[in-house]
């Protein structure tokens, strides 16, 4: 008897919508916000074919045309009825303000083709979406409001939309989805233009949640998050995440056996695998300059939370003898951009470039922190009391809201002479009162060589060579006064001295991001890579590290008259070398053809500047 009733009503159910009016509509919501997305549906009664999407100028196609149908049944006082539509829908983004016309759709039912109606639609300006939940659900899971996606959609939140210059800015991107994913890819990462960026992703663990969009709930994964120190103040448009997804929906297009089947839509029953190309809500930051009351001479960009200790090896030493001086700066904020503070050192000592270690962390709660470790090895030349003093430390405390300075120690050393050995031959020794001293000839042998013999009537006394004799010892003199005053005054002079070491000190960054490069260790690499330039930049022009942009690159660059196309290769490297290791494809190809073109641009860029 079932089977005969089920029979019965497929029998009944064809005959009743024998001869129905086909209708095709469109229809969508207006107004609707810049940056919003929203649901355009495309509706017929009839099952048909050939549907053919008008073209949809002034929107972004996140999503579609998707297909679903739904169907139902009804006997009354012994008559069936059946009702049957179908739909075609795209999820669409608006881009820009205006009125916007989005032509008709054209379907083929029965043979016959049939149009629907044009829809206008206007787009305000409004917020962009994404933006923070002001409610929460009856349940306590977060309530979000204006979302039309359908199974699963991108989300992009930020810890701080107004941050200070410098300040530490989580960016977090959630997955809502009420399907079951089966396999997922970042098919495109982020990037925000202006920022240091840093990866802080939790592997080991994917925090979810459930929240409620417009009456459905979904479950939220946290798949992605982004510690990011904005580098310029004003307006950063952050370009968004294209995010993949191979998820498991109901197939409505196949023809169940089981007439109730489609009472039941839900996307976990049954169903085909899809795949989705998701796109997370583009971010806007309003990065605010740090404030220039209170601020201190000894501020070299540092904004969060640090302490900072030095420490020295040694106090009493003699000449020639190395001493190193350890700064350590720790705490939570853009730590890896700070620079040591400045140490003022006696012109009498030797001083090698400082040798510099990292040590960060990386946390899905708190960011970036860690330390930075600065060791300067420096060579007493001259006997002596000297005064070695560290720059006071100065940062900007943003929960606090002014700036803070730590004072370092000033170290008193003492340098005594030692035992001076030398080879065969005159030494000079700068500060030094002594005389010159003939070292290795105190005794010399009996000459036995007369082949070469005075004329009678010649005297040295008043002849050319006497003059010449005492001539070249006061030029020589002379000589060693002016090398000495010129190298103390480059020495003294930080802005030349930082210039001429520019260079050196990129190809020695530069030596270094190559041996991570034969080792394959992309990080270290791009970290290296990026200091070689960045640093060039710095000694260079002598900017500090909290006023580096690529604006300010190509101002200094313009202002020595470079060649555009130079300024140009050399902002494309800045930028190709931030963004890299976050790209896809071949990343040893791009790690050498990188680092080919950063020192091929310092050198031309060299070239220009001499």
């Amino acid at each position: 008897m079932n089977k005969i009733t089920v029979i019965l009503l497929i029998l009944f159910t064809g005959l009743a919508s024998f001869g129905q009016d086909v209708e095709f509509t469109a229809d969508t919501k207006s107004p609707v916000k810049v940056g919003e997305r929203f649901r355009l549906v495309y509706s017929v009664n009839a099952e048909g074919s050939n549907f053919t999407p008008p073209k949809m100028e002034g929107f972004r196609v996140l999503s579609g045309p998707n297909r679903s149908s739904q169907s139902s049944i009804q006997i009354i006082n012994g008559k069936v009825t059946r009702s049957v539509n179908y739909e075609y829908y795209f999820f669409l983004q608006a881009l820009d303000e205006g009125n916007f016309t989005i032509e008709s759709a054209t379907i083929t039912v029965d043979g016959k083709e049939y149009k629907s109606n044009s829809l206008n639609i206007r787009v305000e300006k409004g917020n962009a979406p994404g933006g923070r939940s002001s409610g929460q659900s009856a349940s306590g899971n977060q309530q979000i409001e204006g979302i039309d996606e359908d199974y699963a959609f991108l989300r992009a939140e930020v810890s701080e939309a107004n941050p200070m210059l410098g300040e530490q800015v989580i960016v977090t991107y959630k997955l809502y989805y009420r399907v079951n994913i089966t396999d997922y890819a970042i098919s495109q990462s982020p990037s925000y233009p202006g920022c240091w960026s840093q990866d802080i992703t939790d592997d080991s663990q994917t925090p979810q949640q459930t929240a409620v969009v417009n009456g459905q709930r979904y479950r939220v994964a946290e798949i992605y998050k982004e510690a990011i120190f904005p580098q310029k103040t004003g307006k950063i448009e952050t370009k968004p995440m294209e995010f993949q997804i191979v998820a498991r929906v109901k197939d409505n297009s196949r023809r169940s056996r089981d007439p109730f089947e489609s009472f039941f839509d839900d996307p976990f029953f049954g169903g085909r695998s899809v795949k989705r190309s998701l796109t997370s809500n583009p971010l806007t930051l309003d990065v605010k300059p740090l404030p220039q009351q209170g601020k201190p001479m000894s501020f070299n960009g540092a904004v969060g939370d640090f302490e900072v200790s030095s420490s020295i090896d040694k106090k009493q030493v003699l000449v020639n003898d190395a001493i190193t001086l350890t700064i350590k700066v720790s705490g939570e904020g853009n730590i890896k951009l700070i620079d040591a503070p400045q140490v003022s050192f006696p012109p009498d000592f030797e001083v090698y470039d400082p040798e510099v270690s990292s040590n960060i962390r990386t946390s899905s709660l708190s960011g970036v922190s860690g330390s930075k470790t600065i060791k300067y090895l420096v060579i007493p030349r001259v006997a002596g009391t000297f005064n070695i003093k560290p720059q006071d430390f100065s940062y900007y405390d943003v929960d606090a809201g002014k700036y803070k300075t730590i004072d370092l120690p000033e170290y008193e050393i003492t340098v005594e002479e030692g035992d001076q050995q030398a080879s065969e031959g005159i030494t000079i020794r700068s500060g030094s009162k002594q005389d010159i001293k003939y070292l290795g000839k105190d005794i010399r042998f009996i000459k036995t060589d007369f082949k070469k013999l005075d004329k009678r009537g010649e005297y040295f006394l008043g002849s050319q060579e006497f003059y010449l004799a005492i001539a070249i010892p006061v030029l020589v003199f002379i000589l060693i006064l002016v090398i000495v005053f010129v190298k103390r005054k480059r020495k003294g002079n930080t802005l030349l001295q930082n210039e001429r070491q520019a260079t050196k000190i990129a190809k020695k960054r530069l030596k270094s991001s190559k041996e991570f490069l034969k080792k394959g260790e992309g990080e270290s690499f791009y970290q290296a890579l990026s200091e070689a330039i960045w640093g060039y930049i710095a000694y260079k022009f002598s900017i500090p590290r909290s006023e580096l942009s690529v604006d300010t690159v190509r101002s200094k660059l313009e202002d020595k008259n470079t060649d555009d196309n130079i300024i140009d290769e050399f902002i494309e490297v800045l930028d190709a070398c931030e963004y890299a290791r976050f790209a896809p494809g071949d990343k040893e190809k791009k790690m050498d053809d990188l680092y080919e073109r950063a020192q091929q641009i310092i050198v031309k860029t060299e070239k220009q500047l001499k």
